[in-house]
């Protein structure tokens, strides 16, 4: 009986840690790519992004630059509007400092994926002055660490723009 015990009990955790990572998971690219495949952007929008959450959400995914998520940011920003939009400009400036040559080809492509939009991820001024530098310093790095030629024009967009910013905040 108790090797039996044993085996629910181990049953048990199995289906509680799939469970645990399957929340932990939370959004998939195929859910969000499904959604909007099935014609409805604003729906897509609602139920995958939010203006009160952030983890747990589409920005999360976008935020850590694959190429897939940068994708689904760019299709689903046509359709944004006010918070959504911001959300996902701010998520695709933080996937700027983790995978740059995937973010930089959008840079200037339409007026919501111009250079002051998603070169730097939302910094808040309420922030001190050195948290703030910090922000704009890793962005900067990491943008200058892409060398691809076909990048050069967007890359210097965004290191003027951050360097525009960076002199700003410096002068608090």
């Amino acid at each position: 009986m108790k090797r039996g015990n044993s085996l629910v009990f181990a049953w048990l955790l199995i289906v509680f840690i799939t469970q645990a990572q399957a929340a932990m998971a939370g959004v998939s690219a195929e859910a969000v790519e499904s959604s909007l495949r099935e014609g409805n952007p604003k729906a897509t929008l609602e139920h995958f992004f939010s203006c009160e959450k952030y983890v747990g959400s589409a920005y999360e995914k976008i935020a850590m630059g694959s190429p897939r998520w940068i994708s689904i940011a760019e299709s689903t920003l046509q359709y944004s509007d006010a918070c959504y939009t911001e959300g996902i400009q701010s998520a695709l400036g933080s996937a700027m400092q983790k995978s740059p040559q995937h973010v930089l080809p959008l840079v200037d492509k339409t007026s919501l994926l111009s250079a002051n939009y998603i070169c730097l991820p939302f910094i808040s001024n309420e922030l001190p002055v050195q948290s703030q530098i910090a922000e704009i310093v890793k962005s900067k790095r990491a943008i200058q660490r892409v060398h691809a030629k076909n990048l050069r024009t967007k890359k210097s967009s965004c290191l003027s723009f951050i360097e525009s910013v960076e002199a700003q905040v410096r002068g608090q």
